[in-house]
């Protein structure tokens, strides 16, 4: 027996509480009854092929008159509807049950369920007690519900088939008063045979596909779901007959290629009288698997390297391959024979031989015997690297030299998923690895892209195949655009990169081809510091060996900026000022280094009218910045980054960081305004030691995207004292050093 709660609840008070109609800590008595149906309770048995089965519990209560009670759980579609709820569990039951023998096609995105009226009546406390579950309790704008059980840590075992079920109130003070306990029917289990549960089959999309099951003489009716992510469902309310035909129509014109879950339930339904209303109980028990819906045009391989001559396997489900078919792969592929098979209309082998300068990326494939014809664009590709997932594959490649590479995640397993040390999320498409060599201090920016309808996340892992080793990831883009990872290693040696992916049933591919480039940029500069002020001076040190014998007229610091003494030592100590005039920008510094000749060190120095200062210790030692309301040009120069965990936002900061110092006093208003072409953000702090508390908020914007400017305005000052206005990165940003015009007016 398991004894579960279809409403009790723990007050907070005991005080009376008289103004709240048809509560049970006053003398006011509930109206009878408070409406017909007073709550929906979805009982699952969850079946898991791993031999983890448990049951699902979710209930809502409130006054449903106006609901409807197609709904199979209210709860399953709420349960994170304006609550924090962590998971939005379509899955367990928010779908709506057609009339018997019917099935219906929806967008569950677009469905909303019910808008029950809102509650007066309740008034249970902060939780509700269910035997072994604890529920949540929340308000929405127009209901009172409860998520009862919590679906990633379920509280209850499976039952077993010709177990009863006796629900009781219990946990706490009743507040709606069962009249007596009430069995509840539990159906027989559901037994898939095909497709077996756990199972992944696939079919094509272009067809029908039959589902079966062993049928049970218990009165319980089959509801049959094809859920592709949170779109597109398929939900049929059919008898218990153990089979059941979806129609390629819905196959095809619904759902189209991709992913989809197959949810097979028995269910019971079960009126449980009372006085206040009736509560309808559902029990159900399913069984689960997962449908691959192939495209109409399948080609494998889809790919291959210029030179090569390729045998591909063609699959055309609405078309018929026969002698005379004609396949066409674009300029620079040769065709140079279709062999249909005799055994499969719609099979044939394709052989292809790909021109040694055939032009890389994706082709549009057409396939035309006639009378039938089909164009399948991003079909197949070619490429100059091989797809590899394996850390011997690539070890026996060798390392990737800088370029741009073309190949594809088709065919390859997902051998890397989750723990990447920089990702808390998993990565569920195929994925491809891949050896580089890097250098210590060497910055190298690699990004991957994959055609719509691939999602790429990139990865580069310090040693192969572990994911906890992952030194940078990028997922931070969708479906046809560009992730970048810009790193610079502490050490030289052999990394990793993994060209990875991420699907949503129906949304996106498990695998698709790629476009992998990788390119080293230019090294940190070897001056100290990298920056200096218009119409100001500073003392730099740059890095090397130098001549004992270097003069003044031995450098040149570029247009604007004058040396006005020189010292070899150790490094070059060279005195310098920029005129007012200086252009703001990166200067190349040449140096004559005696015999050695010159010394040509590009982008090294970056005349600026803000001060580059990207620590609170230095803005504190550098001084007055001399911020304006008129519009200045800076420049980040030293590229570093250690500014994360800005309270200010919810997401993270990853990228390098200016910070300039400010002393406000109390009552003054400022108002800020940055642009850049980098992702900026813009918040002001009081301790750069703890952004993650010190950030105010009403200073703080990031509300723009690349290239969009950010601003801060009308903030009050609250206290008189030091502060530090922070011009950020979202990403790092696409070079070591980059630029921002920014005003601040303080009034």
């Amino acid at each position: 027996m398991l004894a579960l709660l279809c409403a009790a609840g723990c007050p907070t008070s005991n005080d009376d509480d008289s103004a709240v109609v048809g509560d049970d800590d006053d003398s006011t008595a509930a109206p009878q009854p408070l409406a017909d149906v007073l709550g929906v309770v979805n009982l699952t048995n969850v079946r898991q092929p791993s031999g983890t089965d448990y049951v699902d519990l979710a209930a809502a209560f409130g006054d449903f008159a106006a609901i409807d009670l197609a709904l199979v759980s209210p709860t399953a579609y709420i349960s994170t509807w304006g609550a924090d709820a962590p998971l939005w569990r379509l899955d367990l039951g928010g779908w709506p049950l057609p009339v018997a023998g019917e099935s219906e096609v929806l967008d569950l995105f677009d469905y909303v369920p019910w808008l029950p009226d809102e509650q007066v009546w309740w008034d249970a406390g902060d939780r509700v007690a269910a035997g072994s579950y604890i529920s949540r309790r929340f308000a929405d704008e127009d209901v009172l519900g409860y998520q009862v059980d919590d679906p990633l840590s379920p509280g209850g075992a499976a039952w077993t088939a010709g177990t009863a079920l006796s629900v009781a109130t219990s946990g706490g003070a009743e507040i709606v008063s069962w009249a007596s306990p009430a069995d509840v029917r539990l159906p027989a289990d559901m037994e898939l045979i095909a497709p077996l549960p756990g199972s992944t089959v696939q079919t094509p999309a272009a067809q029908q596909f039959t589902v079966t099951w062993n049928p049970k003489d218990d009165g319980a009716t089959v509801t049959l779901v094809l859920l592709q992510g949170l779109g597109i469902t398929y939900i049929a309310n059919v008898p218990d007959t153990g089979e059941h035909v979806v129609p390629a129509s819905v196959m095809h014109d619904e759902f189209g290629a991709g992913e989809a879950d197959l949810i097979v339930s028995r269910m019971l339904e079960t009126v449980v009288q009372h006085p206040q209303g009736d509560i309808v109980v559902r029990s159900r028990s399913e069984e689960r698997a997962k449908i691959v819906l192939l495209a109409d045009l399948v080609l494998q391989p889809a790919y291959g390297s210029a030179g090569q001559t390729v045998a591909v396997d063609l699959r055309w489900f609405t078309g018929s391959v026969e002698a005379g078919t004609a396949v066409d792969f674009g300029e620079g592929v040769t065709v140079n024979s279709v062999t249909p098979d005799a055994a499969d209309p719609q099979r044939g082998v394709v052989s292809v031989t790909l021109a040694p300068d055939a032009a890389l990326g994706t082709r549009t494939v057409t396939v035309s015997n006639g009378g039938e014809s089909i164009e399948a664009s991003d079909a197949f590709t070619v490429m100059n690297l091989d797809p590899i997932d394996s850390c011997a594959g690539a070890d026996a490649l060798g390392p990737l030299a800088a370029g741009t590479y073309i190949s594809s995640t088709d065919g390859l397993s997902n051998s890397l998923a989750s723990a990447y040390a920089c990702l808390t999320w998993s990565l569920n498409g195929s994925d491809a690895t891949y050896a580089v060599q890097l250098t210590a201090g060497v910055t190298v920016r690699i990004t991957a892209t994959m055609p719509d309808p691939g999602d790429a996340a990139l990865v580069l892992l310090d040693t192969c195949g572990v994911p906890e080793s992952a030194v940078a990831c990028a997922d931070d883009t969708f479906e046809d655009e560009t992730e970048e990872i810009i790193y610079t290693p502490e050490t030289s040696g052999t990394y990793y990169i993994v060209v990875d992916g991420y699907f949503l049933n129906g949304f996106g591919t498990s695998s698709s081809p790629f476009e992998l480039t990788i390119e080293e940029l230019l090294p940190p500069s070897p001056v100290t510091p990298p920056w200096i002020v218009v119409g100001s001076s500073s003392t730099l040190d740059i890095a090397g060996t130098w001549d004992a014998g270097i003069a003044l007229g031995d450098v040149d610091l570029g247009a604007g900026v004058t040396a006005n003494n020189v010292q070899a030592g150790a490094s070059l100590t060279v005195a310098a000022s920029a005129d007012g005039a200086a252009t703001p920008g990166p200067r190349t510094l040449t140096i004559t280094n005696g015999a050695a000749g010159d010394v040509v060190l590009d982008s090294a120095l970056f005349v600026t009218e803000l001060a580059g200062t990207d620590t609170c210790t230095a803005a504190d030692a550098y001084g007055d910045p001399g911020l304006s309301a008129s519009a200045q040009v800076g420049w980040s120069a030293s590229g570093t980054n250690s500014l994360d965990d800005v309270g200010c936002f919810t997401w993270g900061s990853p990228g390098s960081e200016v910070v300039h110092g400010l002393d406000l006093v109390a009552g003054e208003t400022v108002d800020v305004t940055l642009t850049s072409p980098e992702d900026t953000q813009l918040y002001v702090v009081t301790d750069c030691g703890d952004v993650a508390t010190t950030c105010i908020s009403e200073a703080s914007s990031d509300s723009g995207f690349l290239g969009d400017g950010e601003s801060i305005s009308g903030w009050v000052v609250p206290s008189t004292g030091r502060y530090y206005l922070v011009v950020d990165l979202y990403a790092e940003p696409l070079t070591p050093f980059w630029e921002y015009t920014l005003a601040v007016d303080v009034q």
